[in-house]
């Protein structure tokens, strides 16, 4: 595959473009609370930023059209799943995570079912980030080394850099900005 001049400046600004936001967003973060819960300002169109930032990623995007190309209907399922995850979140978590002026919903559960109840969403919170990462890195690499030709240790480099600018600056407000333009973007 050969990329022209055209090619690479549109990577480049789409880039750009993807991280600015969320650079500018993290000028708002003064404080723990700003970075976790946006200061808890943050109103439902950055929150679903968030949220749809998270899912839609190189894995849901990739990964799934390539599955739903070899499988068929199949694929379908983490999409559904996580939609029926984020409406029973919605339904049942969402008003009252926002009064108990708590950060997470494993210290919501904790308060409500006990320690056991905390560590358990703790534990599956973790295990879905790790494999959720894994995914989304896995398809960033292939995907950088091979638009840039660069091997697959400087691809790594070139998304834990990305990925820190993003976690170390913004937090909440960052990847909420950044979600809502990759939509946009799509």
């Amino acid at each position: 595959m050969q990329l022209t001049a055209t090619h690479y400046i549109s990577l480049a600004v789409t880039l750009l473009v993807t991280l600015l936001p969320g650079l500018l967003a993290a000028k708002r973060v003064k404080s723990a609370d700003d970075y976790n819960v946006g200061g808890r300002s943050s109103g439902a169109g950055l929150v679903a930023g968030t949220i749809i930032g998270t899912i839609v990623g190189g894995a849901a995007t990739v990964g799934t059209a390539q599955l739903g190309f070899k499988l068929g209907l199949t694929a379908w399922w983490f999409t559904l799943g996580s939609g029926i995850a984020l409406l029973l979140m919605a339904a049942f978590y969402a008003v009252p995570l926002r009064r108990s002026s708590l950060t997470t919903v494993a210290e919501y559960l904790v308060t409500d079912y006990g320690k056991p109840a905390g560590w358990l969403a703790t534990f599956s919170a973790c295990a879905g980030i790790f494999f959720s990462i894994v995914a989304s890195t896995l398809t960033a690499l292939h995907l950088i080394a091979g638009l840039f030709g660069v091997p697959l240790l400087a691809a790594a480099a070139i998304v834990i850099a990305v990925t820190l600018l993003l976690v170390f600056f913004g937090g909440l407000s960052s990847s909420g900005m950044a979600g809502i333009f990759k939509i946009v973007l799509i």
